[in-house]
């Protein structure tokens, strides 16, 4: 596995619960510089 670049956080593979997602996916929006969205039209099933 490449080693984590300096400022960056991991998350151990066993402890990475809903909230370790939520808190990835905050960090890469953060840090994106564009972001694609792909829709099917429906009413979302829980929280995204």
């Amino acid at each position: 596995m490449p080693r984590a670049r300096p400022g960056s956080r991991t998350i151990a593979p066993f402890s990475a619960n809903r909230s370790a997602y939520e808190d990835a996916n905050r960090t890469l929006l953060e840090r994106a510089e564009g972001l694609v969205v792909v829709w099917n039209g429906e009413h979302p099933s829980g929280k995204g």
